[in-house]
């Protein structure tokens, strides 16, 4: 799911291949940002109750 929501991010902001799940268009999003915020939010879906780990 995490290499699925980077592929469509990154793909979002230089389109080259189809889309799975996200069909929109940014070509003025960071891409390292955007690919890791993609995999943050998937994670943050898929492990709720670990948030406290992030805490420093």
């Amino acid at each position: 799911m995490a290499h699925l929501a980077i592929h469509d991010t990154l793909n979002a902001i230089v389109p080259v291949y189809k889309q799975y799940a996200y069909n929109g268009t940014n070509e003025d999003a960071h891409s390292l940002i955007s690919a890791s915020q993609a995999v943050h939010d998937v994670m943050a879906e898929l492990f709720p109750n670990h948030n406290d780990l992030a805490k420093f």
